[in-house]
């Protein structure tokens, strides 16, 4: 809705409050696995559908998927016999990122707890992002569609 109102030269514009209130019913962390892994596939699917209109969010977020998912992990690993393993020293940048979005979370008023469990779980999340982005493209380049990734169990 937001990509078409924008097309026709309308404006979103965001309320600074919070509207709601979303429990997504996690218990188990393969939920939250497949949470992820649903969010990875939807970006990749958004970002495929509108290749053509560079403002997609989701284009900005699927690379930052392939960065910290793949791109980033594949490097360090895989100039380590090369650099007597001083590539590893990459992965220092994940706790960098943490440190990044928990300050950016603290600065929007989050608990300290809080801020670092969504800094923590958000640089985590890459990885079953990818794998979500990994099966969006391995169906499209097969000419399958994706079944529903669901976390959630049909039990009460």
């Amino acid at each position: 809705l937001c990509i078409r109102l924008r097309r026709q030269g309308g404006k979103i514009e965001r309320l600074d409050a919070e509207m709601t209130l979303h429990d997504a019913a996690m218990t188990r962390w393969s939920q939250w696995w497949q949470r992820n892994v649903r969010g990875g596939h939807s970006f990749a699917q958004v970002s495929a559908v509108q290749a053509s209109d560079p403002t997609i969010y989701q284009k900005q977020e699927s690379r930052r998927i392939w960065l910290w998912g793949l791109f980033l992990p594949s490097l360090a690993l895989g100039l380590s016999w090369l650099t007597q393993d001083w590539s590893l020293l990459l992965f220092v940048l994940y706790p960098l990122q943490m440190v990044k979005i928990y300050r950016n979370q603290r600065s929007r008023n989050r608990n300290v707890q809080e801020a670092w469990l969504y800094a923590f779980f958000c640089v985590l999340g890459r990885f079953p992002q990818l794998q979500g982005q990994i099966t969006f493209y391995l169906n499209r380049w097969q000419g399958q569609q994706t079944r529903l990734i669901e976390y959630k169990s049909a039990e009460p």
